[in-house]
């Protein structure tokens, strides 16, 4: 699975697939061609949550909710902290505590999604602009 992610003066672009899907843009992209692609999107309306966790405990129903209205359930570390918690903590840092809350409670929301649908998770790792990484995950049906 392949994502590139495309930020342009308040937008944001993600094309993901497959390398063979994916060859001819990369390839158009590193060459510096013009591409034309037909998207087609039908806009989804995500439900925000109405409070901001500082702390990071984020309540396992709110998350869950929040997760499984999204196409394939798809989400990313920084967008669930910058969501739910107002920022992004590091692994590495003074925060480490509110750090390990959302990954604990993401990973409870994880096992429950498993539950419930036939499938399993994917995820890889993003680089954000700062050079830190983050973990983008994606569910998978059978």
């Amino acid at each position: 699975m392949i994502k590139i992610e495309i930020d342009k003066k308040e937008q944001k672009i993600t094309i993901s697939g497959d390398k063979s899907e994916m060859n001819p843009y990369v390839s158009s992209i590193l060459n510096g061609n013009n591409i034309e692609a037909k998207i087609q999107s039908t806009p989804v309306e995500i439900k925000k949550p109405k409070h901001v966790y500082s702390d990071g405990k984020i309540p396992t129903r709110e998350l869950l909710e929040f997760i499984i209205q999204k196409p394939n359930f798809e989400h990313d570390t920084n967008e669930i902290m910058e969501i739910f918690c107002g920022d992004v903590f590091k692994a590495h840092s003074n925060k480490k505590l509110e750090y390990n809350r959302v990954y604990t409670t993401l990973r409870r929301v994880h096992q429950r999604i498993l539950k419930e649908y036939v499938g399993k998770w994917k995820s890889d790792w993003l680089v954000h602009k700062d050079d830190s990484k983050y973990k983008h995950y994606w569910f998978e049906q059978n």
